[in-house]
């Protein structure tokens, strides 16, 4: 044959057949990646949407079908879903502690995949030592004190200017009745954030609860 005596034939027909047998592949995966992107974006919505209503559970539902199929948002779907169970733990009043440990022990995993999905987003790191401290308050579990403290140590190192990291971290002290160590905490967030309401008010806390009312 021709063809196969002529190298540069051989090329173009192995070229065009490349070309007839990839395009509709990777025609269908474009259109399937665009399809589970539509869903995943519909279902960040209708969580934002029950989030927003204060609907906790709702919400966690759609997160997780919007996790079904890996895309560009899955790690904004592992936080909302992570960020959902801190709110849903702390005020519905229906789950018993049993529920709320369940609920927050899966939650850490959401928290660990958007942090390979965005290593250097600080925010993921304040949100899983603010589950991992919760945690911490209801199963008085020093693992559980300890992945707080990596989660608080690895936002410090990420945004060591940042004074919501600091009030989060003085939370683990608190729970430990270490009302020193909050307090240090909190007045070096005070010098990042002097006009934090919500830090003065956690500090008027802190000497309240240690019982130093000229504080």
């Amino acid at each position: 044959s021709q063809t196969f005596k002529n190298p540069k034939k051989l090329l173009a027909v192995g070229y065009w057949s490349l070309i007839i047998v990839g395009a509709p592949l990777l025609i269908f995966s474009i259109k399937n990646f665009n399809i589970d992107l539509l869903a995943a974006n519909y279902h960040l919505n209708k969580g934002e949407e029950f989030y927003n209503q204060r609907d906790f559970a709702k919400s966690l539902v759609e997160y997780k079908k919007g996790l079904s199929n890996w895309t560009p948002i899955t790690h904004l779907l592992h936080y909302k879903y992570a960020s959902s169970v801190l709110l849903y733990v702390t005020e519905s009043l229906e789950l018993s502690p049993e529920d709320r440990l369940a609920i927050l022990s899966q939650s850490i995993s959401h928290i660990e995949n958007s942090a390979k999905e965005r290593p250097f987003y600080t925010r993921t790191y304040i949100l899983g030592g603010l589950l991992a401290n919760t945690q911490y308050e209801l199963d008085r579990d020093i693992k559980s004190k300890e992945r707080a403290e990596s989660y608080f140590q690895k936002a410090s190192m990420l945004s060591p200017k940042r004074a919501s990291i600091l009030k989060g971290w003085a939370l683990i002290d608190l729970v430990d009745k270490n009302f020193n160590g909050a307090e240090e905490k909190l007045l070096r967030a005070l010098t990042i954030n002097p006009d934090s309401q919500e830090i003065h008010w956690l500090l008027a806390i802190t000497y309240l609860r240690a019982g130093n009312l000229d504080g």
